[in-house]
Formats: C-alpha cells, sequence, structure tokens
C-alpha cells in the first residue's frame, strides 16, 4: 500500500504521505469541476427542451365564462401596493 506508513520504521504518523494528498485532493478538484460543467451543459438542455414544450401547449377555450370580479377587487395581474420596507427610524 503506497503511502500508509513511516518508511523509516520509526513509529512515526501513519497515513497517507504528502504527495498522495495532493494528487487526491487534485483528483476531488477535477471530478468537481467536471460535475459541475456537466451539469451546466445538461442545464442549458433541459431549459431549451422545456421552453419547446410550454410553446407546444395550446390550452382549450374555457367552457363558461368566469364570474364577474366584485367590485373594488382587482384582477390578479394587478401589482399588489407596496408594503412596508420593515425599517423603522430610531
Amino acid at each position: 500500500m503506497s503511502g500508509t506508513g513511516d518508511p523509516s520504521g520509526t513509529g512515526g504518523p501513519v497515513g497517507p504521505g504528502r504527495r498522495e494528498l495532493v494528487r487526491n485532493a487534485a483528483l476531488v478538484a477535477a471530478g468537481t469541476a467536471l460535475a459541475g460543467a456537466g451539469t451546466a451543459v445538461l442545464r442549458r438542455a433541459g431549459v431549451a427542451d422545456a421552453a419547446r414544450s410550454r410553446a407546444a401547449v395550446r390550452l382549450p377555450a374555457p367552457a363558461d365564462p368566469a364570474w364577474p370580479l366584485p367590485p373594488g377587487t382587482a384582477p390578479a395581474s394587478t401589482p399588489a401596493p407596496p408594503t412596508s420596507t420593515g425599517w423603522t427610524p430610531r
């Protein structure tokens, strides 16, 4: 087993050598970079597929029209009035 002990036999620290540790760290970093790049590629492909899928959907006209809104009620597409920012002067 490489790097798993003290080669001088003096009872020093047991574990991977410095070079093996650096090599393993580099492999982990390279694997992380490859995984991130692969994720980005798959996301881009998935976003394009999702956009095409949404564009292909055609909703039928409603069978019955919706009831009119009560007076004083805004449609859902109307933005809500601004609310407090939560900031209180001292």
